[in-house]
């Protein structure tokens, strides 16, 4: 666990960077550091269209400038540490690897699942493979139904983002991190940190500039209870989560869960008035 935390943390300094430089309209920085975290964990990757929609025309090629030479350093790295057979190889296993994975048993939809099946006093049969930990009991169909409601939000979020994008808002990248891992069928812990530093920065900046509303004040309530349950959850008490030792731990598995739907919500109608760089 904290291992691959310390290694999530490398990919959220990057995405943080990200946001920070398209919000100063350093688009060459922002798709540099875009694709270096893309290059470490793939799912970041779903911001690249959100750039190129928020970018004004005149940065279109700084941006794609950003993102050339982010590619060449992530492709040559691999090349000159490992060699092109072996880089070649890892990248085959990994979309091997991503292809096989099933639901996951921090997932949105296998904390639902738990909730009903606990509530009717029985157990989820869950499997440890591919290091993580999977609800062995949601198969194919709901992976597809899940990836399907995933990409249908992201489009929804690029439309808007689209009729919105003449106004420089900080939202619309914490606000995609965290659709993301509200409907992946896989959602590991630590994928909370991606986009919890910015929402941090976001409120600390609501309050300086005294913009606070009832929306401000509802995002910072599910920042903390976001936080205090994924803490609780994992690491302190994960293996009573996956033994399913009391319904309180299935409840705020969900509750962290719905935390992350709730925040992005109210971080929509709390951050319509920011259009200043951070």
């Amino acid at each position: 666990h904290y291992s691959v935390a310390r290694f999530d943390i490398v990919v959220m300094l990057l995405i943080f960077m990200s946001w920070r430089a398209s919000l100063n309209d350093r688009w060459k920085d922002s798709g540099f550091f875009l694709i270096l975290a893309s290059a470490l964990k793939l799912t970041p990757i779903v911001l690249l269209p959100l750039l190129y929609i928020l970018a004004p025309k005149n940065a279109q090629k700084r941006l794609s400038y950003g993102v050339f030479v982010g590619i060449v350093v992530s492709v040559l790295i691999p090349i000159f540490t490992l060699g092109i057979s072996q880089s070649t190889e890892n990248v085959k296993y990994m979309l091997k690897y991503h292809s096989e994975r099933g639901v996951g048993i921090d997932s949105t939809w296998s904390g639902i699942h738990m909730l009903a099946k606990n509530l009717n006093g029985e157990k989820v049969e869950t499997a440890l493979h591919h290091v993580a930990h999977h609800n062995a009991e949601l198969g194919n169909s709901v992976t597809f139904a899940s990836t399907i409601i995933l990409i249908l939000g992201l489009l929804a979020i690029y439309y808007f983002a689209w009729k919105k994008r003449s106004e420089k808002s900080a939202v619309w990248i914490p606000l995609t991190m965290m659709w993301i891992v509200f409907a992946s069928p896989i959602l590991s812990p630590q994928f909370v940190m991606w986009f919890y530093p910015i929402l941090i920065i976001i409120v600390i900046d609501t309050l300086r500039n005294r913009q606070t509303s009832i929306f401000t004040l509802g995002l910072i309530i599910s920042l903390v209870l976001m936080g205090v349950a994924r803490q609780w959850l994992g690491p302190l008490y994960y293996d009573k989560l996956l033994a399913q030792e009391g319904l309180k731990f299935t409840l705020i598995l969900n509750l962290r869960n719905l935390m992350i739907l709730v925040g992005g919500v109210l971080l929509v109608f709390d951050g319509n008035k920011r259009r200043e760089a951070f």
